[in-house]
């Protein structure tokens, strides 16, 4: 009988979880984000706003959550 191939995983994601409580300034998560190895970017995630830095950006891309909620609902 043949062995069923195994499907590598494609996406990967590692975390820094820094929680004070998300309350205060300066506590945020940040995702590492790869693809068959090769980093997509960072999601930066705190109280204010996502940031999302591509794996060649210096500056991210800010999104604000009322931003952020009506470009998932569009």
């Amino acid at each position: 009988m043949a062995r069923e191939k195994r499907m590598r995983r494609k996406h990967t994601a590692n975390a820094q979880i820094q929680i004070l409580g998300l309350t205060k300034a300066g506590s945020s998560i940040e995702v590492d984000m790869y693809a068959d190895g090769e980093k997509l970017g960072r999601l930066v995630i705190d109280r204010g706003s996502l940031k999302w830095f591509g794996h060649k950006w210096k500056n991210g891309r800010r999104f604000s959550w009322s931003a952020f909620a009506s470009h998932m609902d569009a």
